[in-house]
């Protein structure tokens, strides 16, 4: 749950990811979840000499997703490639402590 959250704030904090549509933003997250997971469910699964096939299920879910919101497979390509360079550049820098925005406002904004 952390990791997503931390996902979706790199995700509103970055501004090359401004335009992209919300929908799509927050269905690259899921996908980009969706990925770990069945990359480490079918190892398990293929060690264990189950049936992969059963992890297929989430993926067919996100697809069902995609197609309900009408998103096109260039434009949510587009986001990926997007979320991914933003998620680069912020693995690059490190992670910054979260700091609490305070709003200052003098006595003339607030007349």
């Amino acid at each position: 749950e952390s990791e997503l959250v931390n996902l979706l704030e790199i995700a509103v904090c970055d501004a090359s990811c401004v335009n992209a549509r919300t929908s799509e933003l927050a269905l690259v997250i899921i996908y980009h979840k969706l990925e770990e997971q069945l990359a480490e469910w079918s190892q398990r699964e293929s060690a264990a000499g189950g049936n992969t096939d059963s992890v297929y299920y989430l993926n067919d879910f996100a697809a069902q997703l995609q197609a309900h919101c009408n998103m096109s497979e260039a434009s949510l390509a587009s986001t990926r490639g997007l979320m991914r360079a933003a998620q680069a550049r912020y693995g690059a820098r490190g992670r910054a402590h979260p700091q609490r925005l305070v709003w200052r406002l003098s006595e003339r904004t607030l007349k």
